[in-house]
């Protein structure tokens, strides 16, 4: 009788840790920017480049803007992770000693990927990421990322 319930707790555990592992799947992204922006190809350095602010304009001199998701997404890990090979959390951090140094300000945040197609939409030269698959309004157009 024990053993079959140890057996049985043993296989909860590991199908538990099995759906969990799942779960976890990082959300993909899509870069996106105003419609006006006719970008429509740019390298992970070319995007690490502007949410650093290091590259302050598009090729047509409109100012880039980039947003990004809050520290908590799942979606700005995956982006995180991507672009900058670093944490959320850490990426945070960094922004908060260049604050201190007074080396700038860091991306505004955004709330949900409503609320980016939006900021997008609305802000010339404006950079974002949002969930891949989901629908894009016309304000807007995904930008394909090259290694």
């Amino acid at each position: 009788m024990q053993t079959r319930f140890l057996l049985a707790l043993a296989a909860a555990v590991v199908l538990g840790s099995f759906g969990r592992a799942q779960a976890q799947e990082k959300p993909k992204f899509v870069m996106i920017v105003h419609a006006a922006n006719r970008v429509t190809e740019l390298t992970r350095a070319d995007i690490k480049a502007i949410y650093l602010k290091k590259t302050t304009r598009w090729k047509d001199d409109t100012p880039a803007t980039p947003f990004d998701l809050l520290v908590d997404s799942p979606v700005r890990e995956t982006f995180s992770d991507t672009v900058f090979e670093k944490s959320p959390r850490l990426m945070q951090t960094e922004w908060r000693q260049r604050i201190f140094a007074g080396q700038g300000t860091p991306p505004r945040e955004i709330r949900d990927d409503a609320m980016m197609l939006a900021a997008i939409g609305a802000t010339p030269g404006a950079i974002g990421y949002v969930t891949a698959g989901i629908a894009l309004p016309a304000s807007v157009h995904t930008v394909n990322v090259k290694d």
